[in-house]
């Protein structure tokens, strides 16, 4: 059922699409909550980009604090597309910079052995280009690098692992 709300044709996301999800009565956190165990993968994305938009919104106090939860929550979802969207939220939320990279680069860093390549190879490229390399550690970098079997990730990877040791230098 969620499905019909979350989809349409062309499979893009619309502003149709968006009233739709609203139509739902997603009602602050508790909607979230809600949106975010669709079994459907696509309504789960959306309802990542509504937390990151709720959270910049939101007075500085717990409820906060359950948005970010949800959004951690979301690196282990069974959908590859929901778990690298998520760590890009994480990224994007109105936080201390001292949080990303005491709380959020670990989590990031722990996708490097992610199932999925475009995962792994995602996560590399968020450290790598929104400079937040210098927070990754150069062993699990390397130990990502030399696991990996995909070209395309092994490339990002390796600029990730020649930037750290450069940073370090």
């Amino acid at each position: 059922m969620i499905r019909q709300y979350a989809t349409g044709p062309g499979d893009r996301f619309t502003l149709e699409m968006h009233n739709r999800i609203v139509n739902l009565e997603i009602d602050g956190v508790e909607g979230l909550q809600k949106a975010i165990t669709s079994p459907h993968g696509k309504a789960r994305r959306v309802a990542l980009w509504l937390i990151v938009a709720f959270h910049k919104k939101a007075e500085k106090d717990d409820r906060r604090e359950v948005l970010v939860d949800l959004m951690k929550n979301c690196l282990a979802d069974p959908n590859k597309v929901v778990r690298y969207c998520s760590a890009r939220a994480l990224l994007r939320l109105d936080v201390p910079m001292e949080r990303k990279h005491k709380e959020f680069v670990p989590l990031i860093v722990d996708l490097f052995e992610d199932r999925s390549s475009k995962v792994r190879r995602k996560a590399a490229y968020m450290l790598l280009f929104d400079g937040l390399f210098a927070y990754v550690p150069l062993e699990r970098a390397a130990l990502a690098l030399a696991n990996n079997q995909d070209e395309w990730t092994r490339r990002i990877l390796s600029g990730l692992v020649k930037r750290i040791i450069a940073h370090k230098a």
